[in-house]
């Protein structure tokens, strides 16, 4: 535990042996550091699983490793390309995903996510684009509230 009752952050936790298998290939294809994922899949897996959002404290973590990253030399680049890879590589994996009984439904949810954006999953340059516009979405906390009006 942290000084402040927090769980202490270390590398991936590895409660099931498929987020370690994913953070080791993502790292692997990224030639980055597994340990700058810290908890961000099992953040990300409860979240795609159970529907909770992470508490600021977990947010928190993952500046702090960001932070960590860079004053190592690890360039943005390599971070971000890191977290796409193993987003990607965990999404592909969900219990739920793997198991689906209609995996027509995640292609068809997958096209038209690139029809309405634009955007596809698929490209690797398009990928940031799509995760910096739920990113923005969840810190307006769209759609729960509607997005302001353009001044």
């Amino acid at each position: 535990m942290a000084g402040d009752g927090r769980p202490a952050q270390a590398a991936p936790r590895t409660g099931e042996a498929w987020l370690a298998g994913v953070a080791t290939a993502a790292a692997a294809a990224c030639s980055a550091p597994v340990e700058l994922l810290g908890d961000h899949l099992p953040m990300l897996a409860d979240a795609a699983v159970h529907g909770r959002r992470p508490e600021p404290w977990q947010l928190d973590a993952v500046r702090e490793l960001g932070r960590a990253a860079a004053a190592e030399g690890v360039g943005a680049r390599s971070a971000v390309d890191l977290y796409l890879s193993a987003s990607w590589r965990l999404w592909r994996q969900l219990p739920a995903v793997a198991r689906s009984s209609d995996p027509e439904q995640v292609r068809y949810r997958l096209a038209r996510v690139a029809e309405l954006t634009g955007y596809r999953v698929s490209r690797p340059d398009e990928r940031f684009s799509l995760h910096a516009g739920v990113l923005g979405a969840r810190l307006l906390d769209w759609p729960a509230r509607p997005l302001p009006a353009d001044p």
